[in-house]
């Protein structure tokens, strides 16, 4: 199962996008570092729509101020 390392803001903004009652299961490995499990459908999903150089925080906290907005570029 591969897995993705993730700061606090995205973190929260995962929490905060959750349309079900949330369960946090990412593992803290670090001061501000979270590594998260993802099944390889979903990773490979996410990993299509990164662009190059874009840390996995950066991808999280973009994809969910797009689904805020309702799917509107910002």
């Amino acid at each position: 199962m591969p897995s993705i390392t993730i700061n606090d803001e995205a973190r929260r903004a995962i929490a905060n996008a959750a349309t079900r009652p949330f369960r946090d299961t990412a593992l803290p490995v670090g001061p501000d570092a979270f590594n998260v499990q993802l099944d390889q459908t979903t990773y490979d999903r996410l990993d299509e729509r990164r662009f190059p150089q874009e840390s996995w925080s950066d991808l999280i906290i973009r994809l969910t101020a797009l689904h805020r907005s309702g799917g509107r570029r910002h």
